[in-house]
């Protein structure tokens, strides 16, 4: 059930939210399309890929589907290490994503996790990732795809790794 409140004769939301009814079928369904619009190789509208809001509501729909029977199958699944055809299509959307390079390392992360929505993983898979995005970029655009954006220009690639990793050798394998 989609809930709304009619104002003025037409049909809006004032307060912004709606609330969806969705059984478990529904929800899988709903998972499925929030997959193959988030994930397409070759999408229609290139801005679902990194929506916060369709990141959110995919989140939501992966809660309910782990609170569901068969939640030990759903937790397994959303994890992102075990789905390393969706990690490959995340980064390949976000390598089109057109504020990276504008953005701080902060809101990179964000940007990253909106991306890589509903799945879970930790802070070492996330710098993987952006170690792996910092040097595809630069073999793609060149050394200044990576410079910071508060105005220090990046000497080595190894000193940018460690500065994304928080000094952990383990997320710096790129370099």
């Amino acid at each position: 059930m989609i809930k709304a409140e009619q104002e003025n004769g037409n049909m809006g939301c004032k307060t912004g939210e709606f609330h969806l009814e969705l059984d478990y079928y529904g929800a899988l369904n709903l998972h499925k399309a929030l997959l193959e619009a988030k994930f397409n190789a070759n999408p229609d509208n290139e801005l679902v890929s990194g929506s916060p809001l369709v990141a959110d509501i995919h989140v939501q729909v992966r809660e309910f589907l782990i609170k569901s029977d068969e939640s030990g199958q759903w937790k397994e699944w959303f994890l992102l290490k075990n789905r390393s055809d969706y990690r490959a299509r995340a980064i390949m959307r976000m390598k089109k994503c057109k504020r990276w390079n504008k953005v701080s390392f902060e809101e990179k992360k964000k940007i990253a996790g909106d991306f890589l929505a509903p799945f879970f993983y930790g802070e070492t898979e996330l710098n993987e990732i952006m170690a792996e995005m910092t040097e595809t970029l630069e073999k793609e655009f060149g050394e200044s795809a990576v410079r910071n954006t508060e105005g220090e220009s990046k000497n080595k690639k190894i000193e940018y790794a460690e500065r994304i990793s928080g000094g952990r050798t383990d997320a710096i394998k790129w370099f």
